[in-house]
């Protein structure tokens, strides 16, 4: 419902019958740019989450890594509601013999390097385009929600017994299902003390902070694909980002589909761009991102052997 009701929104004011016209005169250079530079984004982004995966002595091959977090993003795209993010501690269970709640505590970190990224993206874009009130206030919340959520982990790291005993209290009534999350609370917070020091901590910072700043050079070869010239390209991408990161934020349907595309869209009609142009593009970008997403999940699938119900299962195993 959600999804159904952004695509009406993106949709007002466009001929949809004009869409893949308009497409199919991108200039197929500067799409192939755009794909070969999210590949590399996503490399970074696979990177900073074998760098945080690395601890106490234990190491993990790129390759390997890179598939399950492929596959973590593939998850994304089917399931709603970033549900996929269980993806990946499910399957580095499967094929690592980790723990899941360990590795899911690493997810979760990782998603607050990324709202940390989103934050600093939103100050560097501020100080070259005045931020429309509406973005302004979502940095606001996204500020907000990274605040309330390392208030609460370190509560959980420091205070573990406090918390502890306030479940216990809570969920007096139910001791078999107050012992089991105790138990995953746990092992959720071994994995949370991942950051052994300031060499890691630099190293998973600069590959955040490189991930989002060159993921705007997809958005502006992707732009130029569609003959649109804005003054100061990149700074025009890295604005676009701020904006269709927001997206990202807001619980999203499946695949991101229309979340994406309104926000998308909007980014564009901020510099004048016309609705049909600006509604072309957001298929268009949506549309390779999907492409190359879904063809590398299935490849990634085949090669382990699993299919789609053992992307959220952690109970059978593959070599």
């Amino acid at each position: 419902m959600l999804g159904a009701a952004f695509i009406w929104l993106a949709c007002r004011n466009v001929d949809t019958g004009r869409i893949f016209s308009i497409i199919s005169k991108a200039d197929m250079l500067y799409v192939l740019a755009a794909l070969a530079i999210f590949l590399f984004t996503q490399a970074m982004r696979a990177e900073r989450w074998r760098v945080l995966l690395s601890s106490g002595g234990k190491e993990y091959d790129f390759f390997g890594i890179f598939k399950i977090f492929w596959l973590g993003v593939f998850a994304n795209y089917i399931f709603p509601a970033r549900l996929g993010e269980f993806s990946r501690p499910a399957l580095m269970k499967k094929i690592y013999k980790a723990s899941f709640t360990n590795v899911l505590g690493i997810v979760v970190v990782e998603r607050l390097f990324d709202l940390f990224g989103q934050i600093i993206l939103f100050i560097f874009v501020s100080f070259f385009v005045p931020l429309p009130a509406y973005i302004r206030s979502a940095g606001y919340l996204i500020a907000g929600l990274l605040s309330f959520a390392v208030f609460f982990l370190i509560l959980m790291k420091l205070n573990l017994p406090f918390v502890e005993s306030l479940i216990c209290k809570i969920l007096k009534g139910f001791p078999e299902f107050k012992e089991r999350l105790l138990r995953m609370l746990r092992s959720f917070v071994d994995g949370l003390k991942i950051i052994d020091g300031p060499v890691k901590f630099a190293k998973v910072l600069f590959y955040t902070m490189s991930s989002w700043l060159v993921s705007a050079v997809t958005i502006m070869f992707a732009v130029k694909s569609m003959g649109i010239e804005l003054k100061e390209p990149y700074i025009s991408g890295c604005f676009m980002q701020v904006v269709i990161s927001l997206a990202l934020v807001i619980p999203p349907p499946p695949g991101f589909i229309g979340t994406f595309h309104y926000f998308c869209k909007e980014s564009l009609k901020y510099y004048g761009v016309n609705d049909e142009i600006s509604f072309s593009f957001a298929v268009l970008f949506h549309g390779i991102q999907l492409l190359i997403v879904t063809f590398l999940g299935f490849v990634f699938l085949i090669s382990y052997g699993l299919g789609f119900k053992n992307l959220m299962s952690s109970e059978s195993e593959s070599s």
